[in-house]
């Protein structure tokens, strides 16, 4: 499986490279589409790993507590994947502002987590 990832994305870059280079008003679609085939050889993993947290809930951890857990996972993958087409794309100060946006929405995405954590500790004091 990670043979293949590599040798596709190698084949992948070595394309976007000569796109950029002989034809750039298509590498910002064809980039996305590299970016969109990549995420599909990457989904296969991501099942994996989330079923693996899915199963964390039989140890006794709240379930709202490993969906929140995914759900910032998810949006850090998410954020972290539209910086790069971006900064791909010289857009540098665009993704910047991404960046921050996205740590405030999982700043505010925490707080439940926090709650619960204090509410453990003051138990146990």
């Amino acid at each position: 499986m990670i043979y293949k990832l590599i040798i596709v994305c190698m084949a992948m870059g070595i394309i976007l490279v000569w796109i950029k280079n002989y034809c750039p008003d298509y590498f910002a679609p064809t980039l996305i589409a590299c970016s969109l085939i990549t995420l599909v050889f990457i989904s296969e993993l991501a099942i994996k790993f989330f079923s693996f947290f899915k199963s964390m809930s039989s140890y006794g951890i709240d379930e709202s507590i490993i969906v929140l857990v995914l759900k910032i996972l998810a949006i850090s993958y998410l954020i972290e994947f539209s910086v790069g087409i971006l900064e791909d794309m010289n857009l540098k100060s665009f993704s910047d502002k991404i960046v921050l946006g996205g740590k405030l929405i999982i700043l505010a995405m925490i707080f439940p987590i926090i709650k619960q954590i204090i509410s453990v500790l003051s138990g146990l004091i």
